[in-house]
């Protein structure tokens, strides 16, 4: 059984959970990993600012951070516990910025840093060009099954033309 453990931490917005946990879901069971479980926090600039740099060394917000439970390379999760592969953080104040940028809804934008956060935990990456590609493939076709089910559903509660953390 899968397992995804959703926190807010610095924001007022209701998330819709059922969503979150079923593109979560999904996303584990096409990569092979059925079974494992993980974290997602959803949080503001301040939150991720504070783990960026504490973690990363970076004193900057970002819109992504990801913490698998498993060494750079390594597909085997045999030693960790109960299947726990990682923790994601995501930027929801951030996603509010950016999704203008990109054309996209907020809901749209934080799951897309999800499914990102996600497949970095799976162990994707985004360093290198053919990498990217790669990982930027995943991502679209997650987006893909899921963009009418995040723009219905809604993945944020609540008016989505402003922030109001």
């Amino acid at each position: 059984m899968i397992s995804v453990y959703i926190r807010r931490v610095g924001i007022k917005r209701r998330v819709n959970l059922r969503l979150i946990r079923e593109l979560v879901s999904y996303i584990l069971e096409q990569e092979g990993k059925g079974g494992s479980s993980l974290s997602i926090k959803i949080c503001d600039h301040k939150t991720i600012h504070r783990m960026n740099r504490l973690y990363l060394d970076h004193d900057w917000p970002t819109d992504v951070l990801a913490f698998p439970m498993i060494e750079d390379g390594s597909e085997d999760f045999s030693d960790v516990e109960e299947s726990y592969i990682g923790d994601c953080v995501v930027s929801m104040e951030m996603a509010f910025e950016r999704c203008k940028e990109f054309d996209h809804s907020p809901d749209e934008e934080l799951a897309l840093y999800i499914i990102h956060a996600v497949l970095h935990i799976l162990g994707y990456t985004d360093k290198e060009t053919e990498c990217r590609k790669i990982m930027r493939a995943r991502e679209s076709k997650y987006m893909r099954k899921f963009q009418e089910k995040i723009l219905h559903d809604k993945l944020i509660y609540g008016d989505s033309k402003s922030c109001l953390l």
